[in-house]
């Protein structure tokens, strides 16, 4: 393998292990709020959704990396070319692998908290239709008309 080559793939090493262990990261924060979802630990799970951003953030800063280094990897001749894809693929496949459990625990997350806001939502509009009921049933004084059963003119 030729220095170019070699640097090209060093690289490409580099780069995807850093994105191996920020997925890794970001599965973690998955479970994580996972389990806030399940606990009804909402003020909890917004912290975990800031850090969450952090590192997509994070991924973004090494996709543009990868993307730069894919162009460099373009202008490389056929043989070249060649020996380095099989590096790149080996390391995309590795994250496309935690990308899908990643999105399969996300879809889960998401259903799971569409159902606590339904929840809660139907709570509160149980709670109004108390409040209504109630309020209906004992109207203050100050707000009842005075009425005679007999009215002479």
């Amino acid at each position: 393998m030729s220095k170019v080559n070699e640097g090209i793939t060093k690289k490409f090493s580099e780069l995807y292990g850093e994105l191996d262990n920020l997925y890794e990261s970001f599965f973690e924060l998955v479970k994580i709020q996972y389990n806030q979802i399940t606990g009804e630990q909402y003020e909890d799970l917004l912290e975990t959704l800031t850090k969450k951003q952090d590192l997509i953030n994070e991924i973004e800063r090494i996709n543009k990396k990868l993307k730069y280094l894919e162009q460099q990897f373009q202008n490389l001749d056929d043989f070249s070319k060649k020996e380095i894809f099989q590096v790149y693929e080996h390391y995309r496949n590795i994250i496309k692998t935690k990308i899908l459990e990643i999105k399969k625990k996300e879809d889960k997350n998401k259903e799971l908290l569409n159902k606590s806001i339904k929840k809660i939502t139907d709570d509160i509009n149980y709670i109004k239709k108390g409040r209504k009921t109630l309020y209906a049933y004992n109207i203050p004084p100050h707000e009842l008309e005075p009425r005679f059963i007999d009215k002479k003119r």
